[in-house]
Parts: structure tokens; C-alpha cells; sequence
């Protein structure tokens, strides 16, 4: 139970061991993903203790950490990311960021200045000092239903109370508690970024172990805290004369600031395969971008010239494959390419057609281990890098290959990880498998893509072995 020592994890490098993972990663899940962690009370320097049953909790959510997300010089991204902390705006060349002036520094520095440019002559030359404003928080948590804003300081900056409080009744269910699965910031109202809050709605059972949630909320704030509007999904989706109505989960979501200022989400079934991803302009008003057959469970906005296009992946479940589609925001929403006639093709959904759309292949591997299919549920589009997407079983089994994209969106090679390898010796020693490591076909000679596109149906792409060029393990 919360308060037992032996239940307590206290301070940031008890609670990254637990996690396995480093001290920045378990503050960055604290941030982003929400994960549950308690500041002591009149303790100094930011002491923070963490739960452990609260944690292990939050690790059973659907949404606990598991994409990577990327961003590119002009896009900001907000993903579920693990290992890539979000990257700002870019600033224009010869612009120094200071991001907090309070007076005493304002004070201190401001004689300094003034000297440097009467000594030197050149006011007209010096550089801008463009300041942030000190209200701009730096991380969110929630607090028994409301959304608290800190700033880099970890003091409170503003609180916003949901509507939707503990024991409130809510179309039907009882609220027992508001959990914040993350936010992400859009520039839909000038200079200053609005919040978007994405909150997860729980309600009260008669088997309390067994908390779920029953709708998925996002509230659009204004820098202050003013609840500007807030949307929940309605869709009903109909793929051969069966209607799925969710509830609906929020599973990934971006953050575009151009072409247009959007917020792009991913909402997969509560149970069944179905997904479909939303834009949300600044006034709230949601359009349905792409319809999956099969979860999409990771989103991540790239450049590709002057083209804005956004990298759609997960699974396929007619063809039993890893999936990822390439999506123009500028047009027409789109489906996922199906068969006509089976249970996986949409009666009612966007007419348009993805840029393209990929399946990838089995992992031999996962395929003699019983794994029914794979997801592409991680991907890395980081500026100035190159364009992977990871597919992975999601089992005990945890292995995966990274494909590498090149400029024009074309898959050029792949690289299977190390355990893969490791696991793969372990099985050809046993006789599960009929071959070795090194006259594996996978990675002798690399493995087929299909690759689907609107003017030319489905084809077939061979895809060389390589090895990423970073630790694939």
C-alpha cells in the first residue's frame, strides 16, 4: 500500500531503477506520458517519491511509453516518445533564446548591456534577445481533476479544473478519476502555443482493480489556462456491414504547424481492430484524415522538400502485416487499401487514397514462435537524420527489424536487431528453425516490401540487409 517503505520509491534514481531505465527517461515519462509521481511536501530541490503499485499500474495502460517520434526543422512534434525528448520551433538565424528574465537578472544584466553597446558603438548591430514569457510551463500532472502547469522551476504556473470532476456523472458512467495520458502544444492562436491536454476519463466499477476508462478527452487551453474548447470522438465506422462505435483510445498523436496548425490523433477500438486518425483545426472542429484497418500506433510529421507529409504505422489485420501509410494533410482523408468483399473493407469511410501505403513482412523469427503478426510501432524521422520505422513483435519475445527510408519515401534497407540474431542462433541449436545465422536469407539477401500507390495498385519492392547505423538492440 502508498506510504510503506517497502512500497515507496523515493527520489528520481529509485524510481529510473525500478524503470530500468535512466534518471532523464523516468523524469521525461513523468512529463510526457503522465506517469505517476508525487512531490514531498516541503521538500527541498524537487524531491519527488513514486508508488510503486501506482507505477506498475500506469505501465499496464495502453498508452505507456512504447513510439518514437521525430521532428523536422519546422514541425513540431508530440509523440510518445522514450528516447527523443521534443524538439522546439526552429528560431530564426542570429536569435538568442532566454527563456526566463525575472527582474532581480533583468536588473543585474541590464547596466552590462547598455555598457557593452555605448563602448562598442554598434547598437544597430547587437543581437536581439528575444524573451519567452515566463509563463510558458515546462511540464503538466493531475491532480484529483485538475491540470496543474509547472514551469522549469517545478513552481505552479496555472490550474485548470475539468469539468468532468471525480463523481460527476458523464453521459451515463460516474467519474472515479481524470488520468493525463499527455499534451502537446500547437501554435493555433498567434505566437503563443495553446495546450492541448489529452486526458483519459475512468469510471467508478464494482471491481475497483479493474479501472478502465470510458472516454478520451482534449481540452485546447490557451497559454494561461483558459479552456478554449474541447473534443471527444463520435465516429462510427462500418467495414462490411458491421458498425464499431469505440469507446475510442487515443494512442499516438502529432502536432503540425504547417501546412496548417493541427493536431493529428490516432483513436484505435477499445477491443477490436478498427482506427482512424482525426486533424484538429484551432476552433476544434475535427476531420477524419485516415481510416486503418488495423491499429495505428504511431504518428510522426516529415519533410520532404516543400511537402509536408505525415508517417502513419501499425498493423494491417486482413494481410497480418506490419503496416505504415504516407499521408498528405493537404489531401483528400484517405482509407486504407483493403480487398473488396471482406471484412476488413470500409462501407463508410474517406474516399481518398494515402500517398502510399507499406506492408511489410514477417520476421521469420516471430513467425516460428507462434507470434500471430507484427506492428511498425516505432518511428524515427529526426532532422537532419535519416527516416526508420521499426517493426516489432509485442510480445515477451521483443525482437525487431528497423527499415530505412530514403528522401523519396522509398524503402532501402533494413537491418534486423541483435537479439533477433542472438534468438535466432538459440533456435537453429534446437531444430526450430532450418538454417543458421549466416545463410539466412533475411540477412543474405534482405526481405520483399509491398508498396501500394493510387495510380499503380499493389508491387513488390526487395529491400537489401544493412545494418543501422545506431545500436539496434
Amino acid at each position: 500500500m502508498a506510504g510503506e517503505p517497502a512500497a515507496r520509491l523515493d527520489g528520481w534514481k529509485a524510481i529510473a531503477d525500478y524503470l530500468s531505465r535512466d534518471v532523464r527517461t523516468a523524469q521525461r515519462w513523468r512529463d510526457a506520458r503522465g506517469m505517476p509521481v508525487h512531490r514531498i511536501p516541503g521538500g527541498k530541490g524537487g524531491a519527488v517519491f513514486a508508488d510503486r503499485a501506482e507505477v506498475d499500474a500506469w505501465l499496464l495502460q495502453p498508452t505507456a511509453p512504447a513510439n518514437i517520434g521525430g521532428v523536422q526543422p519546422t514541425i513540431e512534434v508530440a509523440l510518445p516518445i522514450e528516447d527523443f525528448p521534443n524538439v522546439p520551433l526552429s528560431r530564426p538565424v542570429g536569435v538568442m533564446r532566454l527563456r526566463r528574465l525575472d527582474a532581480p537578472t533583468v536588473r543585474r544584466i541590464a547596466p552590462i548591456a547598455i555598457a557593452l553597446v555605448v563602448i562598442g558603438g554598434i547598437a544597430a548591430a547587437v543581437v536581439r534577445i528575444e524573451t519567452v514569457p515566463s509563463a510558458a510551463p515546462a511540464r503538466f500532472e493531475m491532480n484529483a481533476g485538475t491540470l496543474v502547469a509547472r514551469d522549469a522551476d517545478d513552481s505552479v504556473l496555472w490550474k485548470f479544473q475539468l469539468p468532468e470532476q471525480p463523481g460527476s456523472v458523464v453521459d451515463g458512467p460516474v467519474v472515479n478519476k481524470a488520468s493525463l495520458i499527455g499534451t502537446a502544444r500547437v501554435m493555433f492562436h498567434g505566437r503563443d502555443s495553446d495546450v492541448l491536454a489529452l486526458v483519459a476519463l475512468h469510471k467508478v466499477s464494482d471491481a475497483p482493480e479493474r479501472l478502465g476508462f470510458f472516454r478520451y478527452q482534449v481540452y485546447c487551453l490557451s497559454a494561461n489556462g483558459k479552456l478554449r474548447w474541447l473534443f471527444h470522438p463520435t465516429n462510427r465506422l462500418a467495414f462490411s456491414g458491421r458498425e464499431f462505435a469505440g469507446p475510442w483510445r487515443i494512442y499516438a498523436w502529432a502536432a503540425l504547424s504547417s501546412p496548417k496548425p493541427r493536431l493529428w490523433i490516432s483513436f484505435i477500438d477499445h477491443v477490436w481492430w478498427p482506427s482512424f486518425v482525426v486533424g484538429l483545426d484551432a476552433a476544434g472542429k475535427a476531420e477524419t484524415m485516415f481510416v486503418n484497418s488495423g491499429y495505428i500506433a504511431a504518428l510522426a510529421p516529415i519533410q520532404v522538400g516543400e511537402t509536408t507529409y505525415v508517417l502513419a504505422s501499425g498493423v494491417n489485420n486482413e494481410y497480418r502485416s506490419a503496416a505504415l501509410a504516407v499521408l498528405d494533410p493537404e489531401g483528400q482523408p484517405s482509407t486504407s487499401p483493403q480487398t473488396a468483399g471482406t471484412p476488413f473493407a470500409c462501407d463508410r469511410c474517406p474516399n481518398g487514397a494515402p500517398h502510399r501505403y507499406f506492408l511489410f513482412p514477417r520476421l521469420e523469427v516471430a513467425a516460428a514462435n507462434g507470434v500471430p503478426y507484427e506492428y511498425a510501432n516505432q518511428i524515427n524521422a529526426a532532422a537532419n537524420g535519416p527516416i526508420e520505422v521499426s517493426v516489432r513483435d509485442l510480445t515477451a519475445l521483443n525482437v525487431r527489424a528497423v527499415y530505412r527510408f530514403s528522401e523519396e519515401l522509398m524503402p532501402e534497407s533494413v537491418a534486423m536487431s541483435d537479439r533477433y540474431w542472438e534468438i535466432h542462433r538459440d533456435m537453429f541449436r534446437a531444430g526450430k528453425l532450418d538454417h543458421s545465422v549466416e545463410d539466412c536469407p533475411e540477412r543474405t539477401d534482405g526481405v520483399v516490401v509491398r508498396m501500394w500507390e493510387p495510380d499503380r495498385g499493389w508491387s513488390e519492392l526487395k529491400v537489401l540487409p544493412t545494418f543501422a547505423h545506431r545500436e539496434t538492440r
